[in-house]
């Protein structure tokens, strides 16, 4: 019967290793991806109730580009996909 630390015992820390790189690569890539900006929130009224329906709206301002959204029934919104900037 061989054990399981003599079977993989060298394998172990090479595979650990590249493991760590792939995961760390990945999370460097997601962390430099500035293409998809969300901004979300929730709007709420003097007594903290949902203010349901209200318009939001995001502005671009060098281009003047505009997303808007509609808050949802628990006074929440998001855009997603916004490009960076002010």
């Amino acid at each position: 019967r061989i054990s399981m630390r003599k079977k993989f015992g060298k394998l172990t820390p090479v595979l650990v290793s590249v493991c760590l790189s792939v995961l760390g690569s990945a999370v460097v890539s997601f962390a430099q991806d500035l293409d998809d900006v969300t901004i979300s929130g929730r709007i709420v009224d003097s007594n903290n109730l949902p203010i349901v329906g209200a318009t939001v709206t995001a502005t671009l301002v060098t281009t003047n580009v505009e997303r808007t959204v509609v808050t949802d029934g628990d006074g929440r919104y998001r855009i997603v996909e916004l490009p960076p900037g002010i």
